[in-house]
């Protein structure tokens, strides 16, 4: 792990273990995403869908293995999250990762856009699907 994706993973920990400035917040997660649970399984569908979209919206930032190595990541500071790594943090919950795709990287101090009116709720759910097989589709195209 190179120094620029380690200081992404301190970050995302950061804010995450946190305290809170606003008390409706949960390890920095609004309140109305706390419940939120994918409602998609894992089929190859799926995780087809989610790989398709994020190679359209994510890849050029986060990289083909999620690893904060796409081709415009270096544009960014601080860099895009290694998604490659967090996904299998604690941090990485379903309602945090719904919420930080949903509403962007604002709340962080970063570059990445909100989503919230260019992906239905599938949609979304789809992409987390997709990072938690751990890009594993990635490989399987050749």
């Amino acid at each position: 792990m190179n120094f620029r994706t380690l200081a992404v993973v301190l970050l995302a920990i950061g804010y995450v273990s946190g305290a809170s400035a606003n008390e409706d917040e949960l390890n920095g997660v609004p309140k109305e995403y706390w419940d939120l649970k994918n409602p998609l399984t894992a089929t190859d569908e799926n995780l087809g869908d989610g790989k398709a979209l994020y190679e359209a919206f994510c890849v050029r930032c986060h990289g083909v293995h999620g690893l904060a190595d796409g081709p415009d990541s270096d544009k960014f500071n601080p860099p895009p999250a290694a998604l490659g790594y967090t996904i299998n943090m604690p941090v990485s919950t379903d309602p945090f990762l719904y919420w930080s795709i949903f509403e962007g990287g604002h709340e962080f101090g970063t570059a990445m856009p909100e989503f919230d009116r260019q992906f239905e709720p599938d949609e979304i759910w789809k992409i987390i699907l997709y990072l938690r097989s751990g890009f594993s589709t990635a490989d399987k195209d050749g």
